[in-house]
């Protein structure tokens, strides 16, 4: 089955939203959470090489 992903990239976060993502089962959404703790951040690429911090 084939999934519609979604990424949407602001200055200093995204959101990435997927149905791929396989949980136990539950009633609610699943959720991941990214968080970058070291001074260098979080760094975004591409298949083409592009890169967002």
């Amino acid at each position: 089955m084939r999934h519609q992903n979604h990424l949407y990239v602001w200055d200093d976060r995204f959101l990435y939203i997927t149905a791929g993502m396989a949980s136990d089962l539950t009633q609610r959404h699943t959720v991941t959470l990214l968080i970058a703790l070291d001074p260098p951040g979080f760094v975004l690429g591409d298949g083409n090489g592009a890169r967002q911090r």
